[in-house]
């Protein structure tokens, strides 16, 4: 279906029906690592079961009988777990997965363009990952193709419809030559109350171009959470002394006009540096977090910062429990808990 409408959109804290998993597999890029980053993936399902159904993604028959061959090995019974099979090329759903929307009678799905972060990587299956995944719950006539380029990743929103997004990402990533298309786009489909547009380079290995997931999200509605850094030695020093910046000539440009005010709260990144197989620095950031029913996941990365990460968390959203999750696999392919999940909200299924 295609569809110009505006949306009513939802923050990622409305209650949720299912989170998707796209499991890995022999054909993508984790094949050196896949008994490692099995493990984070058995880790991921036995948790999130804890609080709702996990829609697992697999690639074929075969591919199925592994995954729960892996859970049994591990006593796991994936009783909340619902498979179906479908092509993909990569794991991060939440860059290519739908993005759910209200137009004020039902629930609909947008299904944007993807090309793999500025064709980077091969995306034939991913991009039309969102018209199969849709088909197989029976949504698929609430499905809203969308011709503009943009990920999941790059889009966080609050319950009074406040977008905060990182134009530098989708000006990489996108079609768009300058960030005013891109702007004008994001309202017309998303008409936000307000538009906390930042203009930023990524993190040193991050892929996506800057994604916002990686730098700041919202907690509540007037609560943002940063990735922060006070010591000029790291190597994102700089990057993240722009970010608070920004937030702060954001935040003050909202108040002004709404007379309402953001809290915005430094989350430390982690110390270490990280590097993958192949010698690449990882974007560890524990802005990456995911919310899901009654709990909130954290990247953990053996590092002396990681308590303060759950800590911070716990004691603003005190109704949550905060989980910490080791995502040294993940980051290991540039992502994290946030990029390989995707909350399909309550009233999906």
């Amino acid at each position: 279906m295609n569809n110009n409408s505006t949306f009513n959109t939802l923050p990622e804290w409305h209650s949720q029906d299912a989170v998707i998993l796209v499991w890995p597999h022999k054909n993508s890029d984790w094949a050196p690592r896949l008994s490692i980053i099995n493990n984070t993936y058995i880790t991921l399902t036995r948790t999130i079961s804890r609080f709702e159904k996990v829609i697992i993604i697999a690639q074929d028959d075969e591919h199925i009988e592994s995954i729960q061959h892996l859970c049994a090995q591990e006593n796991y019974h994936l009783d909340r777990c619902q498979f179906y099979i479908i092509p993909t090329n990569d794991t991060w759903v939440r860059d290519y997965g739908p993005q759910t929307v209200w137009n004020g009678q039902h629930l609909c799905y947008l299904d944007f363009a993807f090309n793999a972060w500025g064709g980077q990587y091969a995306f034939q299956h991913d991009q039309q990952f969102t018209e199969h995944l849709l088909d197989h719950l029976h949504l698929g006539s609430q499905r809203h193709s969308q011709k503009m380029i943009l990920e999941g990743g790059n889009l966080d929103f609050n319950q009074q419809g406040d977008l905060l997004t990182n134009l530098r990402s989708s000006q990489t990533n996108s079609q768009y030559q300058n960030n005013d298309e891109i702007i004008q786009h994001l309202k017309n489909v998303f008409s936000p109350r307000h538009l906390l547009a930042l203009d930023l380079p990524p993190l040193l290995g991050d892929d996506t171009g800057g994604h916002i997931d990686t730098l700041a999200r919202f907690i509540n509605d007037d609560t943002i959470v940063y990735a922060s850094c006070d010591d000029p030695h790291q190597a994102n020093h700089s990057i993240l002394q722009q970010l608070k910046q920004q937030l702060e000539q954001q935040c003050q440009k909202h108040q002004s006009t709404h007379n309402t005010a953001y809290k915005i709260l430094p989350m430390t990144m982690p110390n270490k540096t990280f590097k993958n197989i192949h010698g690449e620095l990882c974007p560890a950031s524990y802005v990456n977090f995911c919310f899901i029913n009654e709990a909130i996941l954290v990247p953990q990365y053996d590092d002396e910062n990681d308590a303060d990460a759950i800590q911070l968390l716990q004691q603003q959203l005190p109704m949550k429990k905060v989980i910490g999750i080791n995502a040294l696999a993940l980051i290991e392919q540039f992502g994290s808990l946030h990029c390989a999940t995707l909350h399909l909200p309550k009233g999906s299924l």
